[in-house]
């Protein structure tokens, strides 16, 4: 029993040492784990931090993306400058063009008016030349003023003459002569349906002022012909009247020229029924040299007004074209004027049907140096009247009282 005894105290001994080892186990396992709690608590401190550190990191990104976002409109809205700023230059760039083809067109501008200066003085220079022309016919005048004077001494012996003879300032109906009345003759001064001479009339010649249907000649009436200031429907020259030809100065229906006159053509200074400008051709405008079928204007051409050197058909000026008016050279079915071409009225160097003038031709009046189928002048042709052989013109009054 005290065996038993003896080895129930050795276990339990032994248990008690067990459980004392059971003890220091659980303490150290106490003890571990109180150890882990430790470091789970700092890994939770340690990730609490993290966390924070991560948030912060969050909100620092957050920051750097609105920053970002920030700078992608800062430079957005700088793309947007410089677009802006690229398109003002463009547009600068376009405008420097426009004022460098502005200039160019200024520049072209000044050419042109120098160009145009230059034929003005060109036209300046006509106008002295013809001026020089002008006192040339001043200085025939008087010289032709000096035979007057021999013709008037001679007149009291010279001035009846038979009506089919002839002879010098004789009236001759077949025959001829100086400042003769010849039908089909002609000469200086003379009277010829189919001849011609100088001042001559002339129904298919011509002459210096002479009044020709189909020829021409300075200052020269012709209906297809033309010259200087000569009238011609068809033909044209300086100054001529031409319904379908042209020249300068030059009345044309179809053609054209400098200073041409053309219901179609057209030019600087040029006449036309549709075109327009400064010298333009214009059928309702007008200007200075400036075509207009109802305006005019220096050298204008103008169915209804006149100018100098103006077209028109009821107007007229100097060197006009009118069918009623007149002027210096002026070309007048109705009126006339000095060089004038006139149907119904006359004038110096005048081509007048019933009309008469120095020089002029007129089929029922007369005039000095004129034509006259009826009436008769100084140098004049008249069929019927012998005994008033110079009186029937109005304009050659003076005669009478050499009577």
């Amino acid at each position: 029993m005290d065996r038993k005894q003896s080895r129930r105290s050795e276990v339990e001994k032994s248990i008690d040492r067990k459980q004392s080892r059971r003890s220091e186990v659980v303490k150290s396992m106490d003890r571990k784990h109180s150890r882990r709690s430790g470091v789970e608590k700092s890994m939770d401190r340690k990730h609490s931090r993290r966390s924070e550190v991560e948030k912060s990191m969050d909100r620092k990104q957050s920051r750097r993306s609105e920053v970002e976002k920030t700078m992608d409109r800062k430079q957005s809205r700088r793309s947007e400058v410089e677009k802006s700023m690229d398109r003002k230059q463009s547009r600068r760039s376009e405008v420097e063009k426009s004022m460098d083809r502005k200039q160019s067109r200024r520049s072209e501008v000044e050419k042109s008016m120098d160009r145009k200066q230059s034929r003005r003085s060109e036209v300046e220079k006509s106008m002295d030349r013809k001026q020089s022309r002008r006192s040339e016919v001043e200085k025939g005048m008087d010289r032709k003023q000096s035979r007057r004077s021999e013709v008037q001494k001679s007149i009291d012996i010279k001035y009846a003459e038979a009506t089919l003879g002839g002879g010098e300032w004789g009236n001759s109906t077949l025959g001829g002569g100086e400042w003769g009345n010849s039908a089909l003759g002609g000469g200086e001064w003379g009277n010829s349906a189919f001849g011609g001479g100088e001042w001559g009339n002339s129904a298919f010649g011509g002459g210096e002022w002479g009044n020709s249907a189909f020829g021409g000649g300075e200052w020269g009436n012709s209906a297809f012909g033309g010259g200087e200031w000569g009238n011609s429907a068809l033909g044209g020259g300086e100054w001529g009247n031409s319904a379908l030809g042209c020249g300068e100065w030059g009345n044309s229906a179809l053609g054209c020229g400098e200073w041409g006159n053309s219901a179609f053509g057209g030019g600087e200074w040029g006449n036309s029924a549709f075109g327009g400008g400064e010298w333009g051709n214009s059928a309702f405008g007008g200007g200075e040299w400036g075509n207009s079928a109802f305006g005019g204007g220096e050298w204008g051409n103008s169915a209804f007004g006149g100018g100098e050197w103006g077209n028109s058909a009821f107007g007229g000026g100097e060197w006009g074209n009118s069918a009623f008016g007149g002027g210096e050279w002026g070309n007048s079915a109705l009126g006339g004027g000095e060089w004038g071409n006139s149907a119904l009225g006359g004038g110096e160097w005048g081509n007048s049907a019933l009309g008469c003038g120095e020089w002029g031709n007129s089929a029922l009046g007369g005039g000095m140096w004129g034509n006259s189928a009826l009436g008769g002048g100084e140098w004049g042709n008249s069929a019927l009247d012998k005994e008033n052989f110079f009186s029937p013109c109005v304009h050659c009054t003076h005669i009478r009282a050499l009577r």
